[in-house]
């Protein structure tokens, strides 16, 4: 994992990282790191024609690591106009952002 400080807006800025970025490797700030855990919370946009089921199965990848997931719960869709949440939304069809809940193997 790779750290770095944000810049102030507007400001350009060079990265030298010595030994270069691995396969796998995320650059993230260093308030933010990971932590590692089977239940996690993500926001993502649905690209499938086939609707997300609650307490489907489904395979995550992230980097190069892949694992199978269950979706435990829909937490709420993003109106993608206003940015709003739409709280208590169970349809997730395709475009859609959403974040949910889930369980890595």
């Amino acid at each position: 994992m790779l750290f770095y400080e944000p810049s102030a807006p507007c400001q350009a800025i060079a990265q030298t990282i010595i030994g270069g970025p691995q396969c796998g490797d995320m650059i993230v700030r260093s308030h933010n790191a990971p932590t590692v855990s089977q239940d996690i919370n993500l926001m993502l946009c649905w690209m499938s024609s086939a609707k997300l089921q609650p307490n489907g199965k489904y395979f995550i990848k992230h980097t190069t690591q892949e694992a199978k997931c269950v979706v435990k719960e829909i937490l709420y869709k993003l109106d993608i106009n206003t940015l709003h949440r739409i709280q208590d939304y169970q349809e997730v069809g395709m475009n859609d952002i959403v974040r949910i809940a889930i369980r890595t193997t």
